[in-house]
Order: C-alpha cells, then structure tokens, then sequence
C-alpha cells in the first residue's frame, strides 16, 4: 500500500514539476512557466523591498574611491563620489540597482526584441521597430559617441550597471524576470542608445504624411488649406510674436513651396501617439517675484508608467552638485538644478520625419531610381527570436532616405527619413554633464549646442537672475510645405536642404514681459525665416501667457497652483457657440 501511495504521489509531483515548467497556453497566449516563480529558494519568495533602506558605501574593483548613497525618507538615493567617473558609475549602479527590468525592456522594444521574451503576439511591433530603423539609429549614435572624450563617463555608468547584474543571483533577480523565466543581460554603450533613441521615437517621429496626402487627394488644395490651416492667428508662440529676427533663411526662400503628391497611400500601420499628452514649462523675472529671483516651473507629462519613466536623484562630487531627474539608463540629470541655475524641458513638436514614395527599377525591389540612375538599395535581414517558436527572417532595405517602412504589393513603397536616424554627434552626451556644472547663461548657451534630438523647449533661470528659453534641437531645412505630404524618392533635389544654424535657432533671453514659457505650441510667429511644420498644441500655451502676463509678486505656491490649474481656452471659446446652439424653451 506504501509503494502504491509513494508511486501515485512521485507521478502527481513530476507531473506537476513537468507542468509547471512549461508555458501554458490560455486564449491564444501563454502563462509563464510558473515553477521557478514559486521555487520557495529562487523564486518570489526572494524579493525583498528596500522601504528600509538608509545609507550604503560602494567600494568595487571599478571604483577610484569609496562612494556613499544616502536615501531620503521617499527612497531618492543621493550619490557622493569624489570624481565623476566614480559619480556615473555609482549612478548606473543604483539605477540597475531600483529600475533593472525597465531598463532591459525599453531597450527590447526600441530594439525589436520584445517577441524573444513575451512571444509571438509582439512579433508584428518588433518588426515595424526593426523597419522603422531604431536600432540602426542606436548604432549610428555609438560610433559618433565613441570618437568624444567624454566617452569614459559613459562607460564608467555601464560598468555601474553590469557590476550591479553581476552581484545577482538567480534568487535575487527582479519579480519581472523571474515571472518571464529569463536572465538580464549584459548592458553595453548600444542600450544607452537605444534608450535615447526611444525617447526620440516617442517625442520626435510623429508626422501625418499619410493622412495629410491622402486627405489633399480626397479634398482638393482649397478645402484642404481651408480644415487643416497650418497656423492659428490666436496662438501665442513660443518665443514672443514681437521678437525680432535679425537674420535670413541661409539656403532658399521660405516661400518656395514643393511638389505634392497627389497620389493616395495605404492606410498607415504605425501607431499614433494619443491625444491629450501634453508638458509645460516657464521661468519669471525677479521682476515678477516677491523674491526679487526668478522661479522656474517643469511639468513633463510623458505616457503614464509604471514605474515612472523618471528616476529621481542628486549627483554631487568635486565638480558639481545637482539635483533632479534621470532617465534610467542615461547618465546625468535631464531636468534639474545645481547651486547656480536650473533648466527644465518640453517636448517641441518639429515635424523631422518624412516619408518618400520609392519608384522601383525591377520586380524584386533590391533596386530603385535617383536622379534618373540605378542605385542598390542595402539589404538587411533581420533575425527574430521568437519566445518557444523558431526565429523568423524578415528582409528591411535601406535606401538613401532611410528603410522602407511600409511595403505594398505595386511597385511604390514607402521609405523612412528621420532625423533621429543621423542626428547623434560625438558630444551628444555632454549637454546635460554640461548644465550640470553650469554657473550662468552663457554656460546654458555652450552646454545646449551639443544637444540634437528630440527638440525640447529648454527653459533657463539663474541665480544671477537672467531667464531663458531655447527652441533646441537640430532642424531640417525645408522648403514650403516640404515634409507635409509624402515625396517622391527619385530625386535628391526633395532632400532636406541642410540644418538650421545654431545661432539663429529660435531663442529669447530676458524678455521685456518678465518671462517666458512653452506648452507645446508653436515655437515662433510666421515670419520667422525658416519654415517648419510639425504638431502643436492650440490652447495650453495662449491660457499660460495669459495668466503668467496678469501675475505679480509671485510666490512657489502660486506656481504650483498655477501647475494644476485645470481651465481650458478650448471651453471658454467653445461653449458660448454651442450654448448660442441650444433651444432654452424647454429647460426648467
């Protein structure tokens, strides 16, 4: 009776054993082999919160000298070093530290390796990832990197980073890689850029090419100016309407306009970014404070995460002490303050995405015409791993604009040009190490040349009180109307006509209205000399310059008050018609 009883159970445990390390399809997807989650020595069981935490000292083989992180009573750790390739590593560290399975998964979908973990039902996203070019943008942006001398700061953070993965035993990855049964890999310079590369994806890739091409088909040029006019006459732009522009555009007129193409396109496959998402920022004037010093206000509003797409932190040693937030798996700090200023960011809205129709030279489509030649296009294929299913091929060719994104079964398909392609340069890292050490404007103006994409509205305050704004990011040159309709890919003469130069970027210092300010509308009136299209916002920017205009002796509660004010332009001009619309009579 004992044999049959230790039989029975020896058959239910390796049953069980066998079971729960296997995936378990369920509805068209899979559960997670569960066995190891629940594996009382590696599993969950294992993962530890660190609410408790107070203080550590880092002393590793990486490391010059000791480096001490305290922890304030929200968990922000606050990084001590004594130089700053100790201050990056110790950064990378406590960064794999809290946010290691963020920073692996954002780098697996930037890259098109979301698929490798999650399975199948991601395959179709990994491949317009791959098609889109972000990982060949990545690889650009490593090659321009490793040529600065500021290189070794970023390989001090990914040294932080892997010593961090290496201290880990399979108990004590994160809850996330234990529930997806997979290991965290190495990081490398390639992920940082991938990470950056995302959040160009995400805040400087939109464009409507398709729709605005398809619907100029539909409408014709008069209705189709008069539903989708480029400029709002209320808008209150960026940098004042009464600035004046002391130069002109440096390659062609702005009035030039380019050829449309009048033929419609297939309905787009890429996802479009939700409405609604929207950041502010703005600086006063002494002039305008009780405090007789400016205040500086920045509320980025990036896709809701979970955590947070920020990692808040202080970074201090010898050379400087700054305070604010990170994107984890980027060194630095993106939006803070030092002893001296602070700057903070939001989104611009250029459009530097451009589709061009590629005319095919042969039925296989390896290769297509320019400038009424023959050109090869460079095949790529991409290798897909697949979570328990084999490796899928998929074939992306690069042309002189970029990769064909979207494929059809005629012989004119859609290729990719995007700034975020090309736009690393060497220092590109160096803008925030930069403000980081920064003591006035003059430093703010140096630190922001390095900085190319995605475009962000950097706002400026000092202690010595000026007060700032830049339009910052590299743009295109571009004729009339150019990047609004989808361009035909046999010509080099509808290329970009080259890049805006530095100094005649749109920019104000000091305005006589006492301060500036962005919420994502227009950067300029019409008459700057360079033209420019793009998405912005009509509503948010004009009730901002509105309120900031009336305001005086401002304090923080003020701003912060300000921060949540929740009144809209849109209602206040919109519900006079509608009201004027609705029959009275029968209302009590």
């Amino acid at each position: 009776m004992r044999t049959i009883i230790f039989i029975i159970s020896l058959f239910i445990t390796s049953a069980l054993v066998f079971t729960l390390n296997r995936s378990i399809p369920s509805s068209g997807e899979s559960i997670p082999p569960l066995g190891k989650f629940l594996n009382p020595f590696t599993g969950f069981w294992q993962n530890k919160t660190d609410d408790k935490l107070i203080s550590e000292t880092l002393s590793m083989t990486n490391l010059k000298e000791a480096v001490k992180i305290v922890y304030d009573d929200r968990l922000v750790p606050h990084i001590f070093a004594e130089n700053e390739l100790d201050l990056h590593y110790a950064q990378g560290y406590t960064t794999a530290k809290h946010r290691l399975f963020q920073i692996d998964l954002v780098t697996r979908l930037a890259s098109g390796r979301l698929s490798e973990i999650l399975g199948s039902e991601l395959l179709e996203f990994d491949k317009l990832n791959r098609r889109r070019g972000i990982a060949w943008a990545a690889q650009n942006a490593v090659i321009a990197w490793r040529q600065s001398d500021q290189y070794p700061k970023l390989e001090a953070y990914v040294k932080g980073v892997n010593d961090y993965i290496n201290s880990l035993s399979p108990k004590d990855y994160p809850l996330e890689l234990k529930l997806l049964g997979y290991e965290p890999e190495q990081w490398t310079d390639y992920k940082t850029a991938l990470f950056i590369k995302n959040m160009a994806d995400v805040l400087a890739s939109r464009e409507e090419d398709i729709e605005a091409t398809n619907a100029l088909d539909v409408l014709g040029q008069d209705a189709f100016d008069f539903i989708y006019p480029e400029y709002n006459p209320k808008t209150s732009p960026v940098i004042p309407a009464d600035k004046k522009w002391t130069f002109k555009n440096s390659k062609e007129s702005p009035d030039q306009p380019t050829d449309k193409n009048l033929s419609s396109h297939p309905k787009r496959i890429t996802p479009k970014m939700p409405k609604g998402i929207g950041s502010n920022n703005w600086a006063v004037s002494g002039k305008k404070t009780a405090s007789g010093y400016p205040i500086l206000c920045n509320d980025p509003h990036l896709n809701l995460t979970l955590p947070s797409t920020w990692f808040e932190v202080q970074l201090h040693c010898p050379e400087f002490n700054v305070y604010g937030v990170s994107l984890p798996g980027i060194p630095g700090v993106i939006i803070g303050f030092n002893n001296d200023i602070s700057w903070g960011v939001t989104n611009v809205g250029h459009d530097v995405a451009d589709y061009y129709r590629i005319n095919w030279a042969e039925a296989n489509k390896e290769s297509y015409f320019l400038d009424g030649k023959i050109k090869p296009a460079d095949i790529v294929i991409e290798k897909i791993k697949v979570k328990d299913q084999e490796t899928v091929l998929d074939t992306v060719k690069y042309t002189v604009w970029g990769p064909v994104v979207f494929e059809s079964s005629d012989q004119q398909d859609l290729a990719l040009r995007w700034l975020g392609h090309t736009s690393s340069t060497p220092n590109e890292l160096s803008t925030f190490n930069q403000l980081a050490k920064a003591k006035n404007y003059d430093d703010y103006y140096k630190a922001l040349q390095h900085y190319t994409c995605p475009a962000q509205n950097m706002v400026f305050a000092s202690r010595e009180g000026d007060i700032a704004m830049r339009v910052q990011g590299r743009f295109p040159i571009k004729k009339k109307e150019q990047g609004r309709f989808v361009q035909d890919g046999d010509q080099t003469a509808n290329a970009w006509s080259g890049y805006i130069p530095y100094e005649q970027i749109p920019a104000i210092k000091n305005p006589t209205r006492a301060f500036v300010s962005s919420a994502n509308q227009h950067s300029t009136a019409p008459d700057y000399p360079y033209y420019y299209n793009g998405e912005f916002e009509q509503f948010r920017g004009r009730i901002l310059n509105r309120i900031l205009g009336k305001m005086d002796n401002i304090n923080p509660d003020d701003m912060k008050a300000l921060q949540n004010s929740s009144f809209s332009i849109k209602a206040e001009e919109a519900l006079p018609l509608l009201l004027d619309l609705i029959n009275t009579d029968d209302l009590d």
